[in-house]
């Protein structure tokens, strides 16, 4: 039996509210849409990952990611998870990580702490799981 991990849940006009989940990425996608990716916009080893066809099938706009000059580089339309990353492998968001990403996300918005464009997404890691290499300062 797979551990589960704690995550957050961010639907639009709601708190975020931690989750306990199974740590694959199919189960996250069952609980945010059928489509779905991962973006790493944050100094933290944290995944957001969301449905990145939320805007074209008119899910309720959630937040706005921001660049480090506080310019939105992506809408985030619909419901997201944020989860731990270590090692490819998606983990428990600990304690402080959970404090300050409900707080961030409480205001209904984000800035990125590391300069971030929409060519720094990652693929979504599917059923047959690649290794992807992770931005350098996690290493």
């Amino acid at each position: 039996m797979t551990e589960l991990v704690t995550a957050l849940l961010v639907k639009p006009g709601e708190t975020p509210r931690t989750r306990r989940i199974s740590p694959d990425f199919n189960s996250m996608r069952r609980i945010i849409g059928a489509n779905a990716e991962e973006l790493y916009p944050f100094a933290d080893a944290v995944a957001v990952v969301y449905d990145p066809d939320g805007d074209r099938i008119r899910l309720p706009l959630n937040v706005l990611l921001k660049n480090g000059s506080g310019q939105p580089y992506e809408a985030i339309h619909g419901a997201f998870l944020l989860v731990g990353v270590n090692r490819g492998e998606y983990v428990s968001l600990n304690e402080r990580q959970t404090r300050r990403f409900r707080e961030m996300f409480s205001r209904g918005g984000a800035s990125s702490e590391k300069p971030c464009a929409p060519a720094e997404r990652i693929p979504a890691l599917t059923k047959n799981r690649k290794r992807f290499a992770f931005p350098p300062a996690w290493s």
